[in-house]
């Protein structure tokens, strides 16, 4: 079998530079409109939908979500907002909440769960807080078996709440 030195070197070459090429760029948003910031581990695409503003980054099949609404007036029982909004979150994707707790950002208490979305095989790491008139969700989306959970930690860790 005859080698060819210039090929070999060719796929070498593919591979090394396939293997140690740079992931996709982390992108921070800011909004001064929205009062946040949170750290995206690729680029993102902006929507809005009436008072609600969303931002989706994916990376491989992990998709990161964050979005704010700007309510019209003061909300009142944060927490009771909050549990509807769980609530009408996984309704909405027929999901099963598997924990539930309190999630923290300054002074401010708000719920995070681990919810399993039965029919897709996939897992939900589902933030929701209300501060003043606005209401913010961070999310991280994955088929279960592919679930990176440190990236998810590292993205909800980077949401910040501005005055």
């Amino acid at each position: 079998m005859k080698k060819h030195p210039i090929a070999l070197l060719m796929i070498s070459f593919v591979l090394l530079t396939t293997a140690f090429a740079p992931t996709a760029a982390a992108q921070k948003l800011s909004s001064t409109e929205g009062k946040m910031s949170i750290k995206f581990p690729a680029e993102y695409q902006a929507s809005e939908e009436g008072p609600t503003k969303k931002f989706t980054a994916t990376v491989g099949d992990q998709t990161f979500f964050a979005a704010y609404t700007l309510h019209e007036v003061e909300l009142e029982d944060l927490m009771e907002l909050a549990e509807l909004s769980l609530e009408e979150f996984n309704k909405i994707l027929e999901g099963n909440i598997l924990e539930k707790s309190n999630w923290k950002v300054k002074k401010n208490t708000g719920l995070k769960a681990n919810i399993h979305l039965i029919k897709q095989d996939g897992k939900i790491q589902y933030h929701v807080i209300l501060v003043g008139n606005i209401q913010y969700q961070v999310v991280v989306i994955s088929p279960t078996e592919s679930f990176d959970q440190k990236s998810a930690d590292k993205f909800v860790k980077s949401f910040k709440v501005k005055k």
